[in-house]
Formats: structure tokens, sequence, C-alpha cells
């Protein structure tokens, strides 16, 4: 099990309660927030099992995504106030049917005391684990730029299928939506763009 992040977001608590939580569980590198980072911070992720994604600037954070990438299961951690199973937070590719419960484990933080016994009794069941671990190689494919570019494509034809005026219509909305959230950042920074005006 490892985690080795900041905390400068003082909205999730999760992250400050992590260390504590795996102080006992034998091998684990979960750190402190805000430790000394890592020189070898890809090769503890490619030598972990499990790798906890808490929450970052927002409700999830790329760190689930690294650890795919890495090989290691992801354990998508969350506040209790975004629920992951029929609630109103939503984790990548579910409509493609990824159950990131097949993976790894989502967890919210009313769950997180108890996620120690979980990660060991999943350790503890090798054949579960293996089918872990495949089903996280097979889903690997959609978190590269050749996969979300796939991904892009294919919510663009379903959308097309549907919209009253086919494609055309689904990139003009996407383009227009593109333009008003590139707006709505450079006001919000401070920078002012206003992108085709």
């Amino acid at each position: 099990v490892a985690f080795r992040g900041s905390c400068k977001n003082g909205v999730w608590r999760i992250r400050h309660n992590l260390s504590d939580i795996f102080a006992d569980f034998a091998g684990s590198r979960v750190t402190r927030c805000g430790a000394e980072w890592s020189r070898n911070f890809s090769d503890e992720l490619r030598s972990t099992v499990f790798a906890l994604a808490p929450p970052g600037a927002y409700v999830t954070s790329f760190r689930q995504f690294e650890a795919i990438q890495a090989g290691a299961l992801p354990v998508v951690l969350g506040d209790r106030n975004f629920r992951f199973r029929g609630g109103s937070i939503w984790l990548p590719f579910q409509d493609l049917g990824v159950d990131w419960n097949a993976m790894g484990f989502t967890v919210t933080d009313e769950e997180l005391p108890g996620l120690p016994a979980r990660l060991r009794a999943a350790l503890d069941d090798p054949t579960s684990l293996q089918a872990r671990f495949a089903r996280t190689k097979q889903a690997a494919e959609l978190f590269t730029p050749a996969g979300l570019t796939e991904y892009v494509l294919y919510v663009m034809t379903f959308y097309a299928s549907t919209a009253p005026g086919g494609f055309g219509e689904v990139l003009s909305n996407a383009c227009i939506s593109g333009l008003l959230a590139r707006e709505a950042v450079g006001e919000a920074s401070g920078m002012g763009l206003a992108i085709g005006r």
C-alpha cells in the first residue's frame, strides 16, 4: 500500500489521516502529508499492490490514473458527500463498463478505518488479486493518449447519432462549450482571455 502527496488543499481531510490509518500495515509506504517527495516515486507505484488515490484539488485526483499506468491497483478515496455507487461522483469510463471496485476499491471517508482490513483480505486472496490485476491491465489502455482519443471519438459518435442536427451540431456545440470554458478559465485566473471575440 502506498501514498505520497501534499495536503495543500484543506478541504479534503482524508489525506491527513492516511499515515495514521496505515501505521501498523506491514510493508506500507504511506507517508505523512507533505513528506519529501521520493526521487523514485514511479518505482514506488510500480512496486506496490494498492495505490491510495485520495481527493486532490477536486473530488478525485490523477493518482488513480498514475496507479493504473504503473500497474498498481487504484484505491479511490472520497468524501462521504460524494458517494461512488449511484451517487453524484463520476469516475472515468464507467459508461464503458469500467468497474472501479473490480480493479481496486472505491472507499468513502466513513469506510477508511476498515480499509486496512479490506486490503489485507484482498492480499490474502491470490485468485481475486490476480483477477483485479487482469482487469486493471485491460483498462490501462483507456488511460493513454490513444485511449482517450478513442473515447472522445466514441462519445462524439454516440451524441452524433442522437443529435437532431447530426455530427455537425455535435462539433458546433463542442466548440462553443470549449470556447465558453476557456473564457471562464481566463476570467477566473485574471487573464481576461476572450478567445473568439
